[in-house]
């Protein structure tokens, strides 16, 4: 970072985890922080990359992990590469770059303009997934391959794929030219998150965005695609928050194949595709009197510490004392964190020694322990939202409601409103509930009018309405 001391320099694009940075960036290091460069937000200190002249900026620092190919594109025609860096994060530590990776998508431009003029007749259905396969996207992949409707998933997860291939599923590597022709080549690509949305797409191609959760927070636009559907879980949902942030062709509220799962009465072999089958089999065995999950959302604040204080607790939580708590009431305590955060904060949270205490691993699925669990915690997360289907109690522990607030620049709705739930802003507080309410928590709260706000009812499941969808591009 001392390479920043005394130059100009602008943080783009202007998020949560870019403010944060800054913050970070000016405690530490004397610069002149010139601004944010973004292309939709319209704050005063945010300007258009078009109106940054690059001999007033020393340095532009891109810090979005999900589009920063993109970003880097668009700035390269207006700032020297040589002034463009690349934030990573881990461990709760910063480090930049400018060895930036070119994008692979020249294969899947070449791949499908040759199919495209061949004339071929494109047919099934390409499910994206980058990082990790999980929500949306498995359930419904899973829908198709259980009902002989031709679907393949990409990833770039060696080790979700060697799980895939071991069940004889149909599978590619994302970052391989076998992926990339499955790609170009297909009629439908899936996606259900943000990532990988860049590349070449076909006009012959159907575009399908299931996404991953509905909630609270507000987003950046993400205008660089139009998709042919954007799937959510209301009408309400779609018409006051995701027709401001996406495009697409048409807003359908057709639901969550995850939620799907949520409903059914049994799992499926397959269903536990991704999933820890030690901490499942240890819920389903019903050892425990109660399985709590914990499932806290990202908070890109925390970066505003120094990494000397990286070794610091995230959670306010005293975890022997709660442990303690949970033995003698045979509850089993489940954590299960952002993938991110646990990237960036590595093993600093794992605890020893908590017999009814487990981190279940980020990048596993979670909804097979999400759907036999007695009780949730979250505090700003869509998951509380897919809880509600299940009508258990739900705990909102917000220790940080006002920092976090804040630094997501307030909410998209009112939070004691919008929430089901009771509110909790300490350990203390959570060892109580647990040992004295835990029968009645929240259920106050969970009024049927928030139901039907964020969760449509439909006769048909979302699998089978999308599943139409996927096979004659109709909707239903």
């Amino acid at each position: 970072m001392d390479r920043f001391s005394g130059k100009r320099v602008r943080i783009a694009p202007k998020t949560a985890m870019s403010i944060a940075f800054k913050d970070y960036l000016l405690k530490n290091i004397t610069c002149t922080f010139e601004g944010f460069v973004d292309k939709v937000k319209e704050d005063a200190d945010v300007v258009r990359i078009e109106s940054v002249d690059p001999d007033t900026v020393d340095a532009v620092i891109i810090l979005s992990p999900n589009h920063f190919h993109k970003i880097y594109e668009e700035y390269c025609t207006r700032i020297p590469p040589s002034k463009l860096y690349l934030v990573h994060i881990k461990d709760k530590t910063y480090s930049l770059t400018q060895s930036i990776e070119p994008l692979r998508e020249s294969a899947i431009e070449r791949y499908s303009k040759h199919y495209d003029e061949s004339g071929a007749k494109r047919t099934g259905t390409v499910f994206i997934s980058k990082g990790f396969i999980g929500g949306n996207n498995k359930y419904l992949y899973l829908y198709c391959i259980r009902n002989n409707i031709t679907a393949v998933m990409i990833t770039d997860n060696i080790e979700q794929l060697q799980e895939l291939r071991s069940h004889g599923l149909p599978c590619a590597d994302l970052t391989t030219p076998a992926g990339e022709r499955l790609i170009a080549e297909a009629k439908t690509l899936v996606f259900d998150q943000g990532n990988y949305t860049y590349f070449y797409i076909s006009p012959n191609q159907t575009t399908v965005q299931l996404w991953h959760g509905v909630g609270l927070k507000k987003m950046a636009p993400h205008t660089h695609i139009t998709y042919d559907y954007f799937v959510s879980t209301s009408t309400w949902t779609n018409e006051t928050n995701f027709k401001h942030i996406f495009k697409a062709k048409q807003f359908l509220d057709y639901g969550y194949p995850r939620n799907d799962f949520l409903l059914q009465k049994d799992d499926d072999p397959l269903d536990l595709l991704f999933c820890d089958r030690d901490i499942y089999d240890a819920v389903r065995n019903q050892t425990y009197t109660k399985t709590i999950l914990y499932m806290p959302t990202t908070r890109e604040y925390i970066f505003t510490d120094s990494a000397a204080h990286c070794d610091e607790p995230l959670l306010p939580l005293d975890f022997k004392l709660l442990n303690e708590t949970l033995c003698s009431l045979n509850m089993l305590f489940i954590v299960k964190l952002h993938p991110f955060v646990m990237e960036q904060l590595g093993n600093t949270l794992q605890q020893e020694n908590l017999s009814h205490i487990v981190f279940y691993p980020p990048q596993s699925d979670v909804y097979p322990i999400l759907k036999h669990s007695n009780i949730l915690i979250s505090d700003y997360s869509s998951v509380i939202y897919d809880f509600l289907l299940l009508d258990r109690p739900i705990i909102l522990f917000n220790y940080d409601k006002k920092q976090y607030e804040h630094t997501m620049e307030n909410f998209l709705f009112d939070y004691d409103r919008y929430t089901p739930g009771i509110e909790i802003e300490n350990g203390s507080d959570l060892i109580d509930l647990l040992k004295h309410s835990t029968e009645n928590v929240s259920l106050s709260r969970r009024q049927c009018a928030l139901k039907r706000l964020f969760l449509s009812s439909k006769r048909q499941s979302s699998s089978e309405l999308l599943s139409q969808l996927l096979i004659s591009g109709d909707t239903q």
